[in-house]
């Protein structure tokens, strides 16, 4: 889903940082190609979001990560942050109680 959501918002954004803590993606192939290959999306492997920076009257002004294997961190100059975790709802704990889709969805 992030390499997805990655991809739409380069249609907006000049710049988009996929933060992936992981050193592959599980997304399709084709749209690990889509991503790869799009000038405006940067990969940042091994990394996790430690902080987001910025001031109350300008907003973020950029993104620490932190990098899951050597603890390094650096920041990314952004404006702005979309978070996406995947597409699977947390619905369980609804048991029965309300019908949802076969994909777990209300």
């Amino acid at each position: 889903s992030a390499v997805e959501e990655a991809t739409y918002l380069s249609k907006y954004a000049s710049k988009v940082y996929l933060v992936h803590r992981r050193g592959e993606l599980r997304a399709s192939k084709i749209m690990q190609k889509r991503a790869l290959e799009n000038p405006k999306i940067e990969v940042v492997w091994h990394s996790a979001v430690d902080e987001v920076l910025g001031e109350e009257k300008k907003g973020v002004t950029a993104i620490r990560v932190k990098n899951v294997n050597t603890h390094e961190t650096r920041d990314l100059e952004a404006t702005g942050m979309f978070l996406a975790i995947g597409h699977t709802p947390n619905t369980t704990f609804l048991n029965g109680q309300v019908e949802v889709n076969e994909k777990g969805y209300i």
